[in-house]
């Protein structure tokens, strides 16, 4: 008991406290009305507010319990645009709340009213006499502006004109004005036709020509379409003035700008509206003056984020609008009101939250409010920077009226809870729950709703007469049902499960659904039934199994269905990588969902959430949102909800509230969306640059671990290869790609992954970036693989700088065993034989003659080109001098003179010791010296070599010519000292010849067949050795 008091004591502390909290807002906008009476002061707040008023002591005080984020900055321009009498007005911020005062001359009063569902607050102060502004120019006459139509001001003002301006030849009559109050229809008007519309209780009482559109049609583009039974007859239109406004002369305003700049023109009540949507002072005192036969009047309303004029112009004459950059000029010609682009007003009848008007515009305009000073009601001005668009001809509808405009939207709403949005997309006008009426709505509505039919084998998806209950009723409606089941014959017990499933589904049950249906379906002729099929398919949607619902969805009997066709739209894009495919399909169908339970509705809309933030259609956006928000969601449908907001805030520029809300997901206790969020924000990191690459691949792969499967491993590891792609790392980009072939292998993009990974296989061994990897891993890559080798002569390059690369540091079986792969390969004649000549080659460089013996042997009988030929002898010469067949390798060499040859003769000779036919050999490679000519190292070392085997074949006589011949010129070379003491005369000491051969090796006296490959290899590769 104790407890309970504490509990209720502070229960009614609460209440005590929380009124006392005030909300924050932004702070009001203010604006200034004159009336003939009295004085309006307009407070325009961003949301409903509610206010308190009383009288203290000679002053009026108005209390706002909200706290404003900033200060109201128009304050002194507002006290300045009051009489003097009211200029006593003040704005103070206390803990409870924005406090308006006023002080109160004598016979003064003030009162408070609430317009606009509370966003408005209207504050009327008068007095016994009227009272005029200050504020109004010298030129001005003394009287206020008066309630009088200007028609009648304009009567006494107007002066003679006949000497300004010429007359017309043949004038014509001049038109009324237009007024907006004589086109809308009276309450008791609206009454009647209401209570007329109840009374046709039938289909057959409607005559359905008098509906200007079919039921089909979802949207009424009124631009388009024959606009007949929309126009708002204009009085008098006959005595417009046509376009030739020759013998007239004209009047021209200048407006200059720093910035982009919407502007809207219309009239109302007799009176010319100029409306930009920045704020700017101007003087046009001297415009006045100039055409006052033309202007009458031009006065500037105060607005905080607005410039606003009211002229009264002579009869006849409307703007027209120019641009030049950012400088607006409005000519004020004898012509008529006309639109140069007229924007398309198209009536969307079949939407989630009913019908609405959308007018497409290519800028996001700012919706002006404004209170109309002579009638009183509220204006919707929408300013447009599109030149000359704007409504051709004026519209009224039950809820709203669209006046015509020269330029901009002007809407009048017609009830309190019309609402206006602007987005990139263009204007959308609301209205309460259940939508805006158009002209015979509710006869279509009744037309639609008669559609369901009372048979229920023959309806599909009409869960609206299902019988979709809250938890507490859910028991007693339910038992019934189950009761006919049980109760029924054999001939309607399938039908009486019909009805128990859709219940089931109706309610959210649909595991339940399923079990109900599949005993249904054990009746062939049931089982075939277009409910039956589309009813298993919507209860498989919303337990996640696409596969299974997209299969009885996509049944023939349910192609024109309107409800399946959105079902299996949705499944489309809840499974495809490319929703906003699927986006117009769920548009043009997503009235559906209007009854639809909630569950169901918001599950649906998501998938249309999906499709719209794909394709960043902002319009769609907005209204999958709105049909998606309940406060009956579970958790992870508003997670889901926030995902796709914040992707929608990035995308209109909004980076940090939309990487708050995604961090806010990625820390929640949601596994999927925590999963989900946490990739959003590595890659809205990255496009900031927030974050390092390193940084971002070690987040990818935490997050490899928070979840797995479906679109979000997909995402992850595409944005992990993205990630390697830009560090260079191709192996580990392989093995990704490899591991998503495997994962996705069944998708559609499984091609594309297949083709990114034979492009940066191709990249990694053909490319600039070949030699990034060492030759063991590039080796190792390869052989794991393989298969990403292209066919032909592609595929043959990339073996060939495989074996290059292998060769230049020594690995040489690696390179001989990725040859002979390609020769196990169908190459043709040409390339066989290169192959297998470098396949040689590198079995010699390996010591292994035998087998470089029997790579020959695999293209003998092929033709070769002159100079691959003696490649392929030489190197058979060099592989028989190694197996010791010497005289079988100098036979070969018979008819060879070329250079090569003379120093494989040699060579096979100095390796067989037979001294005096090395002497010999090497003698034919040597030529006389020329006078003041250095030897170059090759031929020093050949001079060398000659002097070594002239030695050790016991011929001094020659060795002394030899070093006479010689000695000048080897001394110079880095060899000088070996010569010298290999060509010394007996006289100058005993010569040990084991000393001699230690010598010549020390100096690396012999320039091999095997060292010149050896030397081409490296600095050319393996393929420009052999080719």
């Amino acid at each position: 008991m104790k407890g309970f008091k504490i509990i209720t004591a502070f229960f009614l502390l609460w209440l005590t406290v929380m009124p006392a909290i005030a909300a924050v807002m932004p702070p009001p906008d203010l604006s200034v009305i004159q009336r003939e009476k009295e004085t309006q002061l307009v407070f325009s707040w961003k949301a409903p507010v509610n206010f308190t008023e009383e009288k203290r002591e000679g002053q009026y005080l108005l209390s706002f319990p909200v706290q404003v984020s900033g200060a109201v900055d128009s304050l002194n321009q507002i006290r300045a645009a009051l009489p003097s009498q009211w200029r006593g007005i003040n704005l103070t911020q206390s803990k409870k709340g924005l406090l308006f005062s006023v002080s109160l001359p004598e016979n003064g009063s003030a009162r408070a009213l609430k317009k606009g569902k509370g966003r408005v607050i209207l504050v009327s102060l008068s007095e016994a006499a009227p009272v005029l502004s200050e504020t109004k120019t010298k030129t001005e006459p003394a009287s206020p502006v008066s309630s009088q139509s200007p028609e009648k001001q304009i009567q006494k003002k107007q002066e003679p004109v006949e000497e300004i301006v010429p007359t017309p030849v043949s004038p014509e009559p001049l038109p009324e004005e237009k007024n907006d109050k004589q086109e809308k229809p009276s309450a008791r008007e609206e009454d009647a036709n209401r209570k007329e519309s109840a009374q046709k209780s039938e289909a057959e009482q409607v005559d359905l020509s008098l509906i200007p559109y079919t039921e089909t049609q979802t949207n009424i583009s009124l631009t388009l379409s024959n606009p007949q039974s929309f126009d708002n007859k204009i009085e008098g239109s006959e005595n417009m003035p046509t376009d030739n406004v020759s013998g007239y002369r004209a009047a021209t305003l200048s407006f200059p700008w720093s910035r982009m700049t919407g502007v809207a023109t219309f009239r109302r009540d007799g009176y010319l509206w100029i409306v930009f949507d920045r704020q700017g002072d101007f003087d046009f005192s001297l415009e006045r003056e100039l055409y006052k036969d033309i202007i009458y009047e031009m006065i500037q309303i105060p607005h905080s984020h607005a410039t606003i004029f009211r002229l009264v112009t002579a009869k006849g004459y409307n703007p027209s609008l120019r641009r030049e950059g950012l400088l607006w000029i409005v000519d004020l010609m004898y012509q008529p009101m006309r639109a140069r682009q007229p924007v398309d007003l198209i009536l969307q009848r079949k939407t989630a939250f009913g019908p609405r008007i959308f007018i497409p515009l290519d800028e996001s305009p700012y919706v002006l409010p404004l209170i109309d000073p002579e009638i009183g009601d509220l204006m919707y001005i929408i300013p447009v920077f599109s030149r000359g668009k704007g409504v051709l001809n004026a519209r009224s509808f039950v809820d709203a009226s669209f006046l015509q405009t020269a330029q901009g939207i002007v809407i009048i709403p017609n009830i309190e809870e019309l609402n206006v949005y602007s987005s990139t997309s263009g204007i959308e006008v609301r209205g309460p729950k259940g939508g805006l009426r158009f002209s015979s709505e509710d006869i279509l509505s009744f037309l639609a709703k008669s559609k369901i039919s009372r048979n229920p084998l023959s309806q599909i998806l009409d869960v609206a007469a299902w019988g979709g209950t809250d938890a507490e009723n859910y028991v007693s409606m339910l038992k019934p049902l189950q009761k006919k089941v049980v109760e029924a014959d054999e001939q309607n017990k399938d039908i009486q499960r019909l009805m128990l499933a859709r219940f089931y589904f109706a309610n959210g049950m649909y595991p339940e659904t399923l079990g109900v249906l599949r005993m249904i379906t054990t009746n062939e002729e049931m089982a075939s039934l277009p409910g039956v099929i589309a009813l298993r398919g919507a209860a498989n949607f919303m337990m996640m199994r696409y596969d299974e619902a997209m299969k009885d969805l996509s049944a023939p009997v349910l192609n024109d269905d309107q409800a399946c066709k959105y079902w299996r739209a949705a499944i489309l894009a809840a499974t495809s990588r490319t929703p906003e495919t699927y986006l117009q399909v769920m548009k043009d169908n997503m009235a559906i969902l209007q009854a639809y339970p909630q569950p169901i509705k918001t599950r649906l809309a998501l998938a249309g959430l999906h499709a719209a933030v794909a394709g960043g259609d902002e319009f769609s956006i907005q209204n999958f949102m709105e049909a998606a928000n309940n406060s009956g969601n579970a958790s992870s449908e508003n997670d889901e909800i926030a995902f796709y907001h914040a992707l929608w805030q990035e995308s209109t520029g909004m980076y940090n509230l939309a990487r708050d809300e995604i961090k806010r997901l990625a820390e929640g206790k949601n596994f999927y969306f925590r999963a989900m969020g946490g990739l959003e924000k590595v890659r809205m990191d990255s496009r900031a640059k927030a974050i390092t690459p390193q940084e971002r691949i070690e987040e990818l792969e935490r997050l490899s671990y928070a979840w797995r499967g479906g679109e979000f491993e997909y995402n992850l590891m595409t944005m992990l290869v993205a990630a390697y792609q830009e560090q260079k790392d191709f192996a580990q980009v392989l093995h990704i790609l490899k591991d998503m072939r495997i994962r996705f292998g069944d998708s559609q993009e499984s091609q594309k992954i297949q083709q990114m990974m034979e492009d940066i296989f191709q990249k990694l061994y053909l490319g600039d970036d070949e030699n990034i990897l060492p030759p063991v891993k590039a080796i190792a890559l390869y052989e794991e693989f393989r298969e990403l080798t292209p066919p032909g002569e592609r595929g043959a390059q990339i073996v060939r700088r495989l074996a290059d690369r292998l060769v230049s540091i020594d690995l040489l079986d690696r390179a001989a065993s990725l040859l002979e792969e390609q020769l196990r390969q169908p190459i043709g004649n040409k390339e066989r034989g290169l192959v297998a000549t470098r396949l040689a080659l590198v079995r010699l460089l390996n010591k292994e003659p035998e087998k470089t013996l029997k790579a020959l042997g695999i293209s003998d009988d092929k033709s070769f080109p002159d100079k691959l030929r003696q490649q392929r002898l030489h190197i058979r010469v060099k592989a028989l001098a190694d197996l010791k067949k010497t005289d079988e390798a100098i036979a070969l060499l018979a008819d060879d003179d070329s250079e090569a040859a003379k120093q494989l003769r040699a060579e096979i000779f100095w390796q067989a010791q037979q001294w005096d036919q090395a002497a010999d050999a090497l003698k034919m490679l040597i030529k006389k010296p020329q006078p003041k000519v250095p030897l170059t190292p090759q031929e020093a070392q050949r001079v060398l070599d000659w002097a070594a085997a002239l030695r050790l074949a016991g011929r001094p006589k020659v060795v002394m010519r030899l070093r006479e011949n010689f000695m000048p010129y080897m001394k110079e070379t880095a060899l000088g000292q070996a010569f010298d003491f290999i060509t010394k005369t007996p006289q100058q000491g005993l010569m040990d010849y084991r000393q001699v051969a230690q010598e010549v090796e020390s100096a690396e006296s012999f320039h091999t067949f095997a060292k010149e490959y050896t030397n081409i290899i490296k600095s050319q590769g393996l393929s420009e050795a052999v080719r």
